[in-house]
């Protein structure tokens, strides 16, 4: 909806017919319910959690960024940072929704500019931009004095009427220009700009800058790694790299956890209120009712997201614990077939429009092994979750304990889309996403580490983790846990 600022919002809105003693319509009361907060918190989240996806996409890529300098390698900004710059100008653009993100770098010793990623742009205005590579510098579009704030790490903020430039600018439905240095080595090497229907709010502008931050990071590593070539440094570029992505995954999931934990206490209290104030009212208009409904889906929907959220987050935290070999099991001696059977049962009452089907081998009923319970428990949350995502809501999940004289058994099949055998041979890697995986669901949006964590977490059972899927047949994941030693 379009208030008269020009600002959208969005609202839920209920609406009372109004008659008068002879019940002949006089009008309608109306209702509107501001829900933008929520709606925008919503969102946010869900680009934050693309963000760190691209992110850490970008930073895996350092290593296939290093290669034979070209001849225009001169450029402040190595030419192969070009791969992983327009990742992040499309993250950019993503986040904020704008028209064109671009990334220009300078050569000395006039600091001419070449454009190094577009997004955005059609491509006859990108093409227009790159065949004049070489050919402009920052005053052919900026003035001294913004020159001067950008050499002192300050972001230039210019109105399209103010905005000077060689090409045509009109056609991007910009009407502000963002200028974001790019400082490494406390020289200006790079500069983002981002055209922007409307003024960019400071916390838009705090993102850009981390994300900046975070390029000449990247940058500042293709430098240094770029002197590491050959195969007897391989090992060390790969090291660093990883070191890399722990850091920021370890810096990402304590960011978010604090403001997700904030979130999560203001939505339960708000439902808490409005089961309050549901009681209270009871026996009142059928339209009341249906207007604390109308608030209270998207309340609840909310908490389930930021529950997801939660466990995306744990995820990442139990990641970073591996990687620095903390993570710690409490393990004790428990019954496997009465923790699956407990699991299955609270499945099927959370979803009670899915088939979940608990089949037991004979001889099964207790099967004794020496396990952290809650770790067993999160890998069989994400083997069934993956399974109820993945299939036909018709088709039924089926959940399988069996055991030999060694090994207890878990097997969780589902007749889904089958698993290529490419895909088969690196679904247990860290990052690994297969081809054509969007980021729209809790697996998605667990950045390709909840099946590395169950290999990681059954192996330090000294369990095995394994998939079965054919053409046709759909897949199965199981595990495997050695038995506990008679008492």
């Amino acid at each position: 909806m379009k208030v008269p600022s020009g600002r959208y919002i969005c609202v839920d809105v209920t609406c009372t017919p109004l008659k008068d003693n002879q019940q002949h319509p006089l009008g309608s009361i109306c209702l509107f319910h501001d829900m933008t907060a929520l709606y925008q918190a919503e969102l946010n989240t869900h680009q934050a959690n693309k963000a760190i996806f691209t992110l850490i996409k970008a930073i895996s890529n350092i290593h296939d960024s290093i290669y034979p300098s070209s001849n225009e390698d001169t450029l402040l900004l190595p030419t192969s940072i070009s791969n992983i710059g327009k990742q992040l100008t499309d993250l950019i653009s993503q986040l904020l929704q704008t028209p064109a993100v671009l990334l220009i770098s300078f050569k000395p010793p006039d600091q001419k500019i070449y454009y190094v990623a577009i997004s955005g742009l059609p491509s006859q205005l990108a093409q227009l931009r790159q065949q004049n590579n070489g050919r402009y510098t920052l005053s052919d579009f900026l003035d001294p004095p913004e020159i001067e704030k950008l050499q002192q790490h300050e972001v230039v903020c210019v109105d399209r009427s103010v905005q000077r430039s060689p090409f045509p600018i009109n056609s991007t439905n910009s009407t502000h220009f963002l200028w974001v240095p790019l400082i490494t080595q406390n020289q200006l090497t790079g500069v983002m700009i981002i055209g922007r229907v409307e003024p960019c709010t400071q916390e838009e502008i705090e993102l850009v800058k981390a994300v900046a931050t975070l390029t000449t990071l990247i940058i500042e590593c293709v430098k240094i790694f770029a002197t590491l070539k050959g195969p007897e440094n391989e090992g060390i570029v790969l090291k660093e790299t990883n070191a890399i992505i722990n850091e920021f995954l370890n810096l990402a999931s304590h960011e978010f956890r604090t403001p997700l934990t904030v979130t999560m206490g203001n939505i339960q209290l708000a439902l808490r209120r409005l089961e309050k104030l549901r009681s209270q009212i009871a026996g009142g208009s059928e339209e009341l009712n249906r207007g604390i409904e109308r608030i209270q889906n998207p309340l609840e929907y909310a908490s389930q997201s930021a529950q997801i959220h939660e466990r995306m987050i744990s995820n990442i935290i139990d990641d970073s614990r591996l990687q620095a070999n903390e993570l710690e099991l409490h393990v004790k001696r428990c019954n496997l077939s009465e923790l699956i059977r407990e699991l299955v049962t609270k499945y099927q009452q959370h979803n009670p429009d899915r088939t979940i089907e608990l089949q037991s081998d004979p001889g099964v009923e207790q099967i004794e092994v020496i396990a952290d319970a809650n770790r067993i428990k999160q890998v069989m949350h994400i083997f069934i979750t993956n399974a109820l995502q993945y299939s036909p809501r018709q088709k039924p999940v089926s959940v399988r304990v069996s055991k030999d004289e060694q090994h207890a058994y878990v097997y969780v099949h589902d007749d889904g889309l089958d698993i290529a055998p490419e895909d088969q041979k690196h679904i247990w890697e860290r990052f690994y996403r297969a081809k054509g995986t969007a980021v729209q669901n809790e697996l998605d949006l667990s950045l390709g580490l909840s099946l590395y964590l169950c290999h990681a977490l059954i192996q330090l059972h000294h369990g095995e983790v394994g998939i079965e899927s054919a053409p046709g047949q759909g897949k199965t994941f199981w595990f495997s846990l050695p038995l506990a030693p008679p008492e």
